[in-house]
């Protein structure tokens, strides 16, 4: 009997890394992707036709820098190169919030596989 209880317990583990093996990474489910590339076109020719990122970053409701970086990929990846060489994105590895960013994660995908999403 007490077998039993181990497996069953060691089953209901292993769903969050049945979870972990389906990637969502670049897809419409992806919740770090703010704007889509159509939007990013978009923001373009609002730009173009004198919309100040301020009015654009309201109507999208992202944040002004996102507009700005839409606006302006080639400086966006200028920067990305800098933080890169200084290591600059690096930072110090908190544990208790990995571990909550991380269930979030796994919820959300959960939710998405059992709507039939993913």
């Amino acid at each position: 009997m007490r077998h039993w209880r181990k497996r069953k317990a060691n089953n209901a583990n292993n769903m969050a890394y049945k979870i972990d093996r389906i990637k969502i990474a670049h897809t419409p489910h992806d919740r770090r992707i703010k704007l889509s590339e159509d939007d990013r076109q978009k923001i373009r020719k609002l730009y173009r036709g004198g919309k100040s990122l301020n009015d654009i970053a309201k109507i999208y409701g992202v944040s002004k820098s996102t507009i700005h970086n839409a606006v302006r990929p080639e400086m966006y990846q200028r920067q990305l190169e800098q933080k890169s060489k200084k290591q600059v994105w690096k930072m110090e590895y908190d544990r208790v919030s990995h571990n909550t960013a991380q269930r979030k994660t796994r919820r959300y995908k959960n939710e998405l596989y059992k709507e039939g999403v993913i």
